[in-house]
């Protein structure tokens, strides 16, 4: 009796030193993450009994958000790697709120085993406007070095409170060039434009733009030179929130803007070749439809200008006429062209220095001779987005010469002389400018 007793105390405390518990580890990196429907976390387990990894397979489960992108997966079997480790990402969805992930081992015939790990996933904000913005539109992409210019843009995102969001998703698409994320030297994220890569869409000139054909055949016109950049959210079309609700009401102002374009060739609408966002995976490209989407994006469009250097021909930068004959008592009116090899304004980015300088001899001068040059796109556009003119401004000044005395007839020589400024870029604290200096071929002839 006594020996049976023995024995099965020894198989108890047997059986009691071989059954050490397992253990179960697990993180999420990072802890939050938010409700955008693409931003994921990694979720790590590693399961062990006396520090020895176990094999087998685990199985996670949530309650909120998915492990597979675009689909609604919310368990996941993983086998266990050499060192006792599985892993799974959580994606999070568009609902915000608190996921509890588990994981379960449960090897056969033993008692299962379970941990538990928390990720917030945070609600989207209400975001219900967005502005975008360079700070320059006409930038010297193609003059010496243009290549390495860098613009400074803004994106101002904000929410139906008014408040600005920082670090929002914003997305960009450019026709030429990209975009850059930086920091500052305060630290804070900025965006650079660079013309480093690409070049504007080659289009045929429309009604009213001027054009010519240069010395390889090539069809030159200003929109050659048109760049178009779009930024754009997931957060649905932009709306007035005028009552402060968080969701648009019928009476209220909204963005009617179809899916994002870039619209290379500047007509407004989508044309086969150019980049949309088919976000409703119709094939096609959807145009405004006359009602407010909470789905899809909010999208904004800027134009930079990519200009070269002043080019002097018959088509482009000159002084017309080309001779000065004032006859007693009379006047004559010169104009003055100012633009590169697209028929462009010239990229004028320091408002302190960049000018027109008209040196005029002879007779009376009625006219500005010195003018100040502006940054322009030098295009115009309608609603759509669709260029419709502006060929004719910031290209050409004029000035006229005058017979000083009409009492004498007497014979004086006369000439203009043009001397421009100009800088390729405007000056920031990731790309300093050099300014450029040109001159027209000047002309000559007499006042009577």
């Amino acid at each position: 009796m006594m020996r049976m007793l023995f024995c099965l105390i020894a198989a108890l405390l047997t059986a009691g030193c071989g059954s050490a518990p397992y253990e179960i580890s697990l993180r999420a990196e990072p802890s939050s993450i938010p409700a955008d429907g693409k931003t994921s976390a990694k979720i790590e387990a590693y399961v062990s009994r006396d520090r020895q990894p176990m094999k087998g397979r685990v199985r996670f489960t949530t309650d909120l958000g998915t492990f597979k992108l675009g689909e609604e997966l919310t368990t996941s079997d993983v086998d266990l790697d050499a060192n006792g480790g599985a892993i799974v990402r959580l994606f999070a969805g568009k609902q915000g709120g608190t996921a509890s992930v588990s994981v379960l081992w449960a090897p056969t015939g033993e008692q299962p085993t379970t941990k538990t790990v928390q990720i917030e996933i945070r609600p989207p904000p209400i975001i219900t406007s967005m502005e975008f913005r360079c700070d320059s539109k006409n930038i010297g992409a193609y003059v010496p070095k243009g290549r390495e210019i860098l613009v400074k843009c803004d994106v101002l995102v904000k929410n139906n409170k008014g408040g600005l969001l920082r670090n929002a998703p914003v997305e960009f698409k450019a026709e030429a060039g990209t975009m850059e994320k930086r920091q500052n030297d305060d630290g804070e994220t900025v965006y650079l434009y660079s013309p480093k890569t690409g070049d504007p869409a080659d289009v045929d000139p429309i009604a009213g733009e001027p054009s010519y054909r240069d010395a390889k055949g090539q069809t030159r016109n200003p929109r050659d030179g048109l760049v178009t950049i779009i930024a754009m959210l997931p957060f649905g079309e932009a709306y007035n929130d005028s009552n402060g609700n968080g969701v648009r009401d019928r009476n209220e102002r909204f963005e009617d803007q179809g899916e994002p374009l870039v619209d290379s060739n500047d007509n407004g609408v989508w044309d086969k070749g150019e980049f949309f966002v088919d976000f409703n995976e119709s094939g096609k490209w959807d145009a405004p439809n006359g009602r407010h989407d909470p789905e899809g994006y909010m999208w904004v469009r800027a134009n930079i200008l990519w200009t070269g250097a002043l080019n002097e021909s018959v088509e482009t930068s000159r002084i017309e006429p080309t001779s000065i004959l004032v006859k007693n008592g009379g006047a004559q009116t010169f104009t003055i062209h100012m633009t590169d090899q697209n028929l462009n304004p010239l990229a004028a980015n320091d408002p302190s220095s960049d000018q027109v300088q008209i040196d005029v001899s002879g007779g009376r001068t009625k006219g500005a001779t010195e003018i100040a040059l502006s940054n322009e796109l030098g295009v115009e556009f309608d609603e759509s987005g669709a260029v419709i003119g502006g060929f004719d401004k910031f290209r050409s000044y004029t000035i006229t010469i005058e017979d000083s005395d009409s009492s004498q007839d007497q014979k004086e020589d006369a000439s203009i002389a043009v001397e421009v400024q100009y800088t390729p870029a405007p000056s920031s604290d990731f790309y300093s400018p050099e300014s450029i200096t040109a001159k027209l071929k000047p002309i000559s002839g007499s006042v009577n």
